[in-house]
């Protein structure tokens, strides 16, 4: 989170410790301090942002929309910028301690699809949802920051608290209109534009089902009807089909282009490939040299 000091005291400076929210779309940021006064911060960016404000210690005040929010320890708040009145964020004396997790809008709109103005209007006002294992779990990690192995457990722990985050809109918005067929097909597709763009993650149908606001039966069922194939089936098909677009642009190794497409074992790349297309990638290559 990006902090402009409004009453001329001295600024808080956080440890980054993953990401950048104007370069990559996504940061997050560890801050631990003591004030022996009140603070006041402007919260801005360059870019539209929702955050994930995760406090461990020390109590703060967030207003600027159409009512102020207490942060107390032990809590997360998401709020963003895309109300048009500016928010603040007012610290109390004491000793603080907390996470800024950001998500620019164009990473939102990358996983979620473009944001409906109905969307928009639930996202406009601060609000507060539980600690949960994830929270806690991100807590940890951050207090023992070791590089780079942390760098790459923080971004799945944050994605999982922001999918809890969107949990009471996207819940709101299913419970209008879940049995609606516009609604049906517009989870699926959010799910198959996921799926794309994170072939390198582990199927869990658990969190997919966090993030689209239904039950794991529910999504595995609805997907299945849809698409006449199973989501675990969908998921190998666009990860064969994205290593043959990869085989056939030849700049990858073999073994580069399992990796690129989910598979960490190349033996097992090989044989769901040659299962699919009745050659091995190396053969499948060879057609275009």
């Amino acid at each position: 989170m990006h902090l402009s000091d409004t009453k001329k005291i001295p600024s808080v400076e956080g440890k980054l410790l993953c990401g950048q929210l104007e370069k990559f779309g996504f940061e997050m940021i560890h801050y631990q301090f003591m004030s022996s006064q009140n603070m006041e911060y402007q919260l801005h960016a360059a870019t539209d942002w929702l955050a994930i404000y995760i406090n461990i210690e020390g109590v703060a005040l967030i207003h600027g929309g159409s009512q102020s929010r207490v942060i107390s320890p032990e809590k997360n708040f998401q709020f963003t910028s895309f109300s048009p009145q500016k928010l603040k964020l007012r610290q109390l004396p004491g000793r603080h301690e907390y996470i800024s997790v950001l998500f620019s809008r164009a990473w939102l709109e990358m996983v979620m699809g473009p944001l409906t103005q109905e969307q928009m209007n639930l996202l406009i006002e601060p609000q507060e949802f539980p600690w949960n294992a994830a929270t806690r779990e991100l807590v940890n990690v951050c207090r023992s920051f070791n590089g780079s192995q942390s760098k790459v457990h923080l971004p799945a722990l944050a994605h999982q608290i922001l999918g809890r985050a969107m949990d009471r809109n996207a819940s709101e918005r299913v419970a209008v209109t879940e049995n609606t067929q516009p609604h049906r097909l517009q989870r699926i597709e959010w799910v198959k534009r996921y799926l794309q763009n994170h072939l390198t993650v582990p199927l869990s149908l658990t969190e997919l089902s966090s993030r689209t606001g239904c039950t794991p039966s529910h999504l595995s069922r609805t997907f299945t009807e849809h698409e006449g194939i199973t989501l675990s089936q969908y998921l190998r098909k666009i990860r064969l089909e994205t290593a043959r677009r990869h085989l056939s642009e030849n700049h990858l190794s073999i073994t580069e282009v399992a990796l690129e497409s989910g598979y960490q074992s190349l033996s097992h790349f090989s044989h769901l490939f040659r299962q699919q297309y009745k050659c091995t990638p190396q053969a499948y290559r060879q057609r275009f040299r």
